[in-house]
C-alpha cells in the first residue's frame, strides 16, 4: 500500500499544482472584470452629474435672459 501512496504523490502534487494555476489564473480574469465595471459605473454616474450641472446653468442662463 505505501508503494502506491508513493506513486500517488506525484500525480497529487501535479494536480494540486494546476488546480493552483487554474485559480490564479481565473483570479486574475475576475479582479480587472471587476474593477472595470467599478470604473464604468463611477464614469456613468460623473456623466449623469455633469449633464444634470449642465442643464440646471442652462436654466439658469435662460431664467437671467428673460
Amino acid at each position: 500500500m505505501s508503494g502506491d501512496d508513493r506513486r500517488q504523490s506525484p500525480l497529487r502534487s501535479e494536480v494540486e499544482h494546476v488546480i493552483q494555476n487554474i485559480v490564479q489564473t481565473q483570479t486574475r480574469r475576475v479582479v480587472p472584470e471587476c474593477s472595470l465595471q467599478g470604473s464604468i459605473v463611477s464614469d456613468a454616474t460623473e456623466y449623469q452629474n455633469r449633464l444634470a450641472l449642465n442643464e440646471q446653468q442652462q436654466a439658469m442662463k435662460r431664467g437671467m435672459e428673460q
